[in-house]
């Protein structure tokens, strides 16, 4: 199965780890230290703030995918 997260981006659902709610999480120093580890791979959203984060793991490298849709919304996906 296959989850549409917006942007026309279609990932894979066997391969999320974590949904985030942006709007939620504390972006303190912890925060930067674990993106700083992690290939962000999406993240061009012009019109608005992204709502979300979704962590894959594709062939043995972490991935980040940001998402205007509400985290939320793509859990009920």
């Amino acid at each position: 199965m296959y989850l549409h997260i917006g942007n026309d981006v279609i990932i894979r659902k066997d391969k999320i780890i974590a949904i985030f709610n942006l709007e939620k999480i504390n972006k303190g120093k912890v925060f930067e230290e674990f993106l700083a580890n992690v290939y962000i791979q999406k993240s061009d959203f012009s019109e608005k703030e992204p709502k979300s984060m979704i962590l894959i793991e594709d062939e043995g490298v972490t991935k980040a995918y940001y998402s205007g849709i509400s985290s939320i919304t793509l859990q009920k996906r």
